[in-house]
């Protein structure tokens, strides 16, 4: 998106970001996901709005990457930068998880008994095939 592109759409954005900032009572809104347990704050984050500590308004998801737009539509949250740091973290490391986890173990073959003869006759040609390549006889 270019500056000029930016700046026709900039008084949407600062009212969405008031908006969201407001109904948060310019307080970091997490209450976890970011991995603290937040005693100090009740169990919220205690960071406020302030000149240089600003709060940013971000897809209540953490999963949601804020640069697409998906993020554009999706419900909003008042989030200081270390919490949605955190919680963008743990959410994607999650995420990979569960994709990994779909997959089959490709490093585990499971054999019947009946199979397992096989598997045995598999190994000892083998070992045979390195001998017959110039591999020292045992």
């Amino acid at each position: 998106m270019s500056g000029a592109e930016f700046r026709s759409i900039w008084p949407e954005v600062a009212a969405v970001q008031d908006a969201v900032i407001g109904r948060a009572g310019s307080r970091c809104e997490c209450r976890g996901v970011c991995g603290r347990n937040h005693a100090k704050g009740g169990g919220r984050c205690d960071r406020e709005h302030v000149l240089g500590r600003p709060l940013f308004v971000v897809p209540a998801d953490p999963e949601i990457r804020i640069d697409t737009a998906a993020a554009a539509r999706a419900p909003k949250r008042a989030m200081c930068g270390p919490c949605w740091e955190l919680a963008h973290k743990i959410a994607s490391r999650q995420a990979a998880a569960d994709r990994m986890a779909e997959w089959p173990d490709l490093f585990t073959v499971d054999l019947d008994p009946a199979d397992e003869a096989a598997a045995d006759d598999l190994a000892v040609a083998d070992h045979g095939a390195a001998d017959d390549l110039g591999g020292a006889a045992a």
